[in-house]
């Protein structure tokens, strides 16, 4: 009987010893080795990590399709050698062929580059063609292009735009603010000088410090004003030189120039105010311009965009009459 009840308590402590140890290899350490941790020491337990099962879906089934084959990608409805089946694959054979880089790849892609090229070569020569015959459309008729031609078109010009000049001086007349210890007034006044002799304009001279004209060796200007502070405000006179063109028949008055300024330059800008200002008509401002103004559209102009691709004529005609003012040449070419 003793035997019996001693056995239960032998497997109890042997337990007991072997979790113990068990604990003791957890721990890694001994008391010493643990530098002697007293009954107050706590060591904090570590943090339970919870285990998330991750829930994997189950695979779907995938019926099977009627089809037996996998359906292809639509082909392309764009017709071959057009500018929308070249900007669509020309890319894309571009693109494969330096991804492969084999040489069969580069080939497509350089020929079908070359067939591009072929097609712009067809365009650029019927362009050339259309534009050489067609009197409406040759540039040349705005500006010359050939040496011996374009030679003369300037020489021709050059003298129109002094004429035209000297015509503007009898409706025109210019306003010269200057100052008497101005240097650049001293190298613009031989200038207006020429303007005066040889154009036959009026030229005011207007005194800012109250001297008189720099440099006026023939005594163009000694009938000189003197600016008042109301005129220097509404003249609003930064710089000197300062040249105002002024309008006789309205007394308006426009910003020439606003610092030294030659003659030809004095020319140039009366001649393209007097356009902007309609001083002057569109034929007399072609007759000096060395590129005449063609112009075969204006703002007031409507155009039918449905009516420009159903008839060819339609836009060219429209054009023809706002350049001449009238119907136009006939079609008869073909």
């Amino acid at each position: 009987m003793l035997s019996k009840l001693k056995f239960p308590l032998i497997i109890s402590v042997l337990i007991g010893i072997n979790s113990a140890a068990f604990a003791n290899e957890d721990s890694g350490k001994g008391f010493y080795e643990r530098s002697a941790e007293g009954w107050f020491w706590h060591e904090p337990l570590p943090e339970q990590i919870e285990e998330i099962e991750e829930e994997i879906a189950p695979p779907q089934s995938v019926e099977p399709s009627d089809d037996a084959t996998v359906k292809a990608e639509p082909k392309s409805t764009l017709e071959p050698m057009t500018v929308a089946w070249f900007r669509e694959n020309l890319p894309k054979a571009k693109i494969m062929a330096i991804n492969s880089r084999s040489p069969d790849d580069v080939k497509r892609y350089l020929y079908m580059q070359r067939a591009a090229v072929d097609v712009s070569t067809e365009f650029m020569t019927q362009y050339i063609a259309t534009s050489m015959f067609d009197p409406y459309l040759n540039e040349s008729l705005r500006r010359p292009e050939t040496g011996i031609a374009l030679t003369t078109h300037r020489v021709a010009q050059d003298k129109n735009m002094w004429e035209l000049f000297k015509r503007l001086g009898k409706n025109n007349s210019l306003i010269y603010f200057y100052s008497s210890s101005c240097a650049y007034c001293a190298t613009q006044t031989p200038y207006l000088s020429r303007v005066t002799e040889e154009f036959g304009w009026d030229v005011l001279p207007v005194s800012i410090d109250g001297g008189p004209v720099p440099n006026d060796q023939f005594q163009y200007f000694e009938n000189y004003k003197v600016a008042t502070p109301e005129m220097a405000q509404t003249f609003n006179v930064v710089a000197t030189p300062t040249l105002y063109l002024v309008d006789k028949s309205s007394n308006d008055f426009y910003l020439l120039s606003s610092g030294l300024a030659a003659l030809t330059e004095i020319v140039e800008r009366s001649i393209q105010i007097a356009k902007r200002e309609n001083l002057l008509t569109q034929e007399e401002y072609n007759e000096q311009a060395q590129v005449k103004e063609m112009l075969m559209t204006n703002p007031e102009q409507r155009v039918d965009t449905e009516q420009v691709y159903d008839d060819p004529n339609y836009l060219i005609d429209l054009m023809r009459k706002t350049l001449t003012g009238n119907d136009g040449a006939p079609h008869n070419e073909k």
